[in-house]
């Protein structure tokens, strides 16, 4: 049977409770130990379980090391320090406490490592960013552009860019007299220039009109950012990117497109999206190993480079094409491809 009430529990770990750290790479592995408080409100329980309020505190308070142990166990299978730890655990906690034949909502005030453990978070995370650098060393070289089976779809207007530049006489066909760009006559004999008299590429699809009230981004934290980056020309550079970011103030998600055609105005759009969407694509990066992807080399891309940067613990990891072998390549544009999927045009914002 069970008992609807209205009942908190605050709780605190008695002893330091360890745990396994990763920082989702198989490169480190190191025990740590934590301690945590926060607060648990009970609205239901089972009586065949706990007889009152008392016995559920009192149980509830018993095992509360284990409970939170063990779902830490279940964090440090991919990484208990990677995002929100407190959040996390709060979410564990929960589904351990239905178990249990509790219904609660729990909040986590406090989760702090103790000095060791702290100071082999700050090493880890030191020596992933030195790997990081290393391997982005760009070897300059002549090999041909090789295009990736899988290609993300952005979904920004504007995104159909196509730059040309067409032939145009170099010399006047009726005296031979050298043209400059920009003459509609030859100068010495007056006869009509063949072609056309362009200064710049002509662009198609392109944002040519300010956007007007785009969404704003600031005061958002960076979570997930892929970004193509145009080949600059005379009248601007380009990109098609997307950017995850969470609102730290009220704790939603969201994801940004930003379209921009060399020589026009960038187009901005926003969509609400939750977290489910970051942790998803932050599995893909971990699957696709692209926190320890070796490789140099810098491929002559048409077009620019494909670049993506996400952010454990307030330290930015920025790997692109232009520092990855080509069987590698894909693994960044699989990831774009992933974020881009959670896009739900029926939450867009404003």
């Amino acid at each position: 049977m069970i008992e609807k009430i209205n009942h908190t529990i605050r709780f605190g770990t008695k002893e330091p409770v360890r745990f396994r750290e990763t920082l989702g790479t198989d490169a480190f592995d190191a025990d740590m130990s934590a301690r945590t408080n926060g607060t648990i409100r009970v609205s239901a329980y089972d009586t065949e379980k706990y007889e009152n309020n008392e016995q559920l505190t009192e149980s509830v308070r018993a095992g509360i090391n284990e409970m939170i142990e063990g779902c830490l166990k279940k964090l440090s299978e991919k990484s208990v320090m990677r995002s929100n730890p407190r959040e996390r655990l709060a979410a564990e906690m929960v589904k351990a406490l239905t178990e249990a034949g509790i219904e609660a909502e729990v909040e986590i005030a406090g989760f702090t490592l103790d000095d060791e453990s702290q100071q082999l978070l700050n090493d880890m995370k030191k020596e992933i960013k030195k790997q990081l650098l290393n391997d982005m060393v760009v070897d300059r070289t002549d090999r041909p552009y090789i295009k990736p089976d899988c290609a993300p779809m952005m979904p920004s207007p504007g995104i159909g860019m196509m730059m040309y530049m067409q032939k145009r006489d170099k010399f006047c066909r009726e005296c031979g007299n050298k043209l400059e760009i920009g003459d509609k006559f030859c100068r010495s004999c007056g006869a009509k220039v063949k072609g056309p008299q362009m200064t710049t590429p002509f662009m198609m699809n392109a944002n040519a009109t300010p956007q007007k009230n785009p969404p704003s981004d600031k005061g958002l934290k960076m979570l997930i950012d892929c970004c193509r980056k145009v080949l600059a020309t005379a009248v601007g550079d380009g990109h098609d990117e997307t950017v995850l970011y969470l609102d730290e103030s009220n704790g939603q998600y969201q994801i940004h497109t930003y379209s921009k055609t060399p020589g026009c105005s960038e187009y901005h759009r926003a969509f609400m999206t939750d977290e489910n969407t970051y942790l998803s694509v932050m599995d893909k990066i971990r699957e696709n190993d692209l926190i320890n992807l070796e490789g140099s080399g810098f491929n002559g891309m048409c077009g620019g480079e494909y670049v993506v940067k996400f952010v454990i613990e307030d330290m930015v990891t920025r790997v692109s094409t232009a520092s990855v072998p080509y069987d590698a390549m894909s693994k960044l544009y699989e990831v774009g491809a992933l974020l881009n999927s959670f896009i739900d045009k029926e939450k867009e914002i404003g």
